[in-house]
């Protein structure tokens, strides 16, 4: 014997917010889902300081929900929960063989007062103008939207090396997934 059940929508049982919708075609819309991405504007070449002219892809290729907000450099959750943050650097030693750079990828508790370092990514080559990519990946427990803040922090540039960015496709990128409620 099979069972159907069909629904449009599932509200939690005390406020009534909705959680979850199923349109026409079967497709079902989370709402606590979070999918996010932003890259880098424009070459940023200033060592030991937040990196900052980040936006959204705004080619048609990419889609948020829910997701981060910005500013001068530092990202702010919208929903608690556990994430998946992935960045991926691409760099280049332009004027001189810088052999090893990279960023700090940088996690605040209280509100931006203070970072600890949750991730370290590094590349370099001593040739000059080689092209260098690096990548991290943290998962992150964000239990308080209000207080948990995220950066990237540049290290070891020495003068002439740049972390690459583009506003016309993705080079230096973050990119954020929420995988589930906070733990």
């Amino acid at each position: 014997m099979t069972s159907i059940l069909k629904v449009s929508e599932i509200q939690d049982p005390t406020n009534s917010n909705t959680a979850l919708t199923i349109d026409s075609s079967g497709d079902v819309t989370i709402s606590e889902t979070v999918i996010d991405s932003w890259r880098l504007t424009a070459n940023f070449t200033t060592n030991a300081a937040t990196i900052t002219g980040w936006e959204r892809p705004d080619d048609g290729f990419h889609a948020y929900i829910n997701g981060l907000t910005e500013s001068s450099g530092v990202f702010s959750f919208t929903k608690t929960g556990l994430y998946k943050i992935d960045i991926v650097l691409s760099g280049q030693n332009t004027t001189t063989g810088d052999g090893s750079f990279g960023a700090e990828l940088q996690v605040s508790t209280d509100g931006g007062s203070s970072y600890d370092m949750a991730g370290l990514t590094f590349s370099g080559d001593s040739d000059i103008g080689a092209n260098n990519s690096m990548s991290n990946t943290i998962h992150l427990n964000v239990t308080n939207t209000n207080t948990f803040k995220l950066r990237l922090v540049t290290i070891s540039m020495a003068s002439g090396t740049q972390i690459s960015g583009n506003t016309d496709y993705n080079y230096t990128v973050i990119s954020v997934l929420k995988v589930a409620p906070a733990q």
